[in-house]
């Protein structure tokens, strides 16, 4: 399947010009094979929004088991996140924060470590459950609905412009 980079400009330019100036986007892809060559198209998107006025905030990496690449299995998409504008567009971290797995162990002298409301999901979306005593017992992989539904809380709210794109 050829990747047409005139058809990916102008899906960039049209997302840009539909977007309000305090919109977000994120694209949700992957590494492609073409003609036995491994296209980095989390980058190619990224680069070819920024061309057109998007400004790069984040790169999400998700562990999702997605097939056969070159030379390894591929265990992961990325979720590209932009924004029209640099500086005004709704990211609220707090809704999506995960439990604190070390708080009953070493809580006291170090809390100044720890958000009130929870770990920094960071940007490797691998949720982790554990037994209360600091240690992980198991890694979770979120699905598609659970993954759509965290882009959505951090990123939208009623009246928000946030497009989620697959």
């Amino acid at each position: 399947k050829k990747i047409d980079l005139l058809v990916l400009k102008k899906i960039s330019k049209f997302f840009y010009e539909s977007l309000s100036t305090n919109g977000s986007i994120w694209i949700i892809c992957q590494n492609q094979i073409l003609d036995n060559k491994l296209l980095p198209m989390p980058l190619i998107i990224s680069d070819l929004f920024i061309k057109q006025g998007f400004v790069f905030q984040n790169m999400v990496i998700w562990p999702h088991k997605v097939g056969q690449t070159l030379n390894f299995t591929n265990f992961y998409k990325s979720i590209v996140f932009l924004t029209k504008n640099s500086s005004r567009f709704l990211f609220n971290k707090d809704l999506i924060r995960e439990k604190h797995i070390w708080k009953n162990v070493e809580w006291g002298k170090r809390k100044f470590r720890y958000h009130k409301k929870g770990k920094d999901p960071g940007n490797v979306w691998l949720p982790t459950k554990d037994d209360n005593k600091g240690k992980i017992t198991e890694h979770l992989i979120l699905n598609d609905d659970q993954v759509k539904r965290r882009i959505l809380d951090v990123s939208s709210n009623k009246g928000s412009n946030t497009l989620l794109v697959e």
